[in-house]
């Protein structure tokens, strides 16, 4: 009977997955609560949109968003102001978006009427993991604080450094 149980409970985590969010914007917002507890910030909670926001290092600006058709948590690091004012460098960083392997699973977006390009990834939760969405958010935040470093360095010399195929990370060069 244990196998059938276990059978049982990844079909309804499975039915969880194709049903949409996984768990309600009540738990989540718990969940960030919490998160923000263990980062020592006193107030990271969903507003009535279903986001919050935080800042890592003074650096990188992070949304966190549940959008109640998606199964989880969307993260959204802003990019550095270059891959707005710079249209080859945001081309290169939307083209990147065909290898997610080269985004580090996320997925590069220009915010339609705002002079924004991000970084969107969507971790998918069943239940309430704290160590999993630290260690998604600080792989995330380690990326995009390398890739801004290298696109800002890149803008300043004025070319990219030999042998990086254009960026480090190695996004497609136009």
């Amino acid at each position: 009977m244990t196998g059938s149980n276990e059978s049982m409970d990844l079909e309804s985590v499975l039915a969880r997955y194709e049903n949409g969010a996984l768990l309600p914007r009540q738990e989540i917002s718990h969940l960030l609560t919490r998160y923000g507890e263990r980062l020592g910030i006193d107030s990271l909670q969903l507003d009535e949109a279903g986001t919050a926001g935080l800042c890592i290092d003074g650096r990188i600006n992070v949304a966190l968003a549940h959008l109640p058709q998606f199964a989880g948590l969307v993260i959204m690091l802003e990019m550095t102001d270059l891959a707005v004012s710079d249209p080859l460098l945001r081309k290169r960083l939307l083209q990147a978006n065909l290898d997610w392997s080269r985004t580090a699973g996320g997925s590069f977006a220009a915010i339609p009427g705002q002079c924004q390009v991000v970084l969107l990834r969507l971790i998918h939760l069943v239940d309430d993991d704290l160590d999993r969405i630290d260690h998604e958010l600080a792989m995330l935040v380690e990326f995009v604080g390398e890739l801004n470093d290298e696109l800002e360095t890149e803008a300043l010399v004025g070319e990219s450094r030999p042998g990086t195929d254009g960026l480090a990370i190695g996004l497609i060069r136009a």
